[in-house]
């Protein structure tokens, strides 16, 4: 992750400050410019799924594969709050259900503790109704 963000902290500065300082015709600077925004910015969407393979390999995979919610401890109910994003309305994860107001209750499902988790810190990833007030 520390790459990740050093990788893109170069390439934003190149983009925005480098690119002008190059002895190179002002169109091809613009060019650059661009070009370099546009992958700088792509880079930058990479973060969700970067932070969901984190969460999955060290945080919640004590048997080598992501943990299910359904498969959480049900002595005490974790209820791990999120914000789903169409609606803006909150979704509530457990072991025991997955419920908000507009879609209602079900079950978790196949769903990774570390999906949920990471709903809830805000750090989307590609799937799942997720971002948190």
């Amino acid at each position: 992750m520390l790459t990740y963000l050093i990788v893109l902290g170069a390439l934003l500065l190149a983009s925005v400050v480098g690119v002008w300082l190059l002895p190179v015709p002002l169109g091809v600077r613009v060019f650059l410019f661009v070009a370099g925004l546009l992958i700088t910015g792509w880079l930058a969407g990479l973060r969700g799924r970067l932070t969901q393979r984190e969460f999955a390999r060290l945080l919640f995979s004590p048997k080598g594969r992501p943990t299910r919610l359904d498969e959480m401890n049900d002595s005490v109910d974790h209820v791990i709050n999120a914000c789903e994003l169409h609606s803006g309305e909150d979704v509530y994860f457990s072991s025991r259900f997955v419920a908000s107001y507009r879609l209602g209750w079900g079950t978790p499902g196949d769903l990774s503790l570390h999906e949920a988790v990471q709903s809830s810190s805000a750090l989307p990833p590609p799937s799942h109704p997720t971002g948190c007030r």
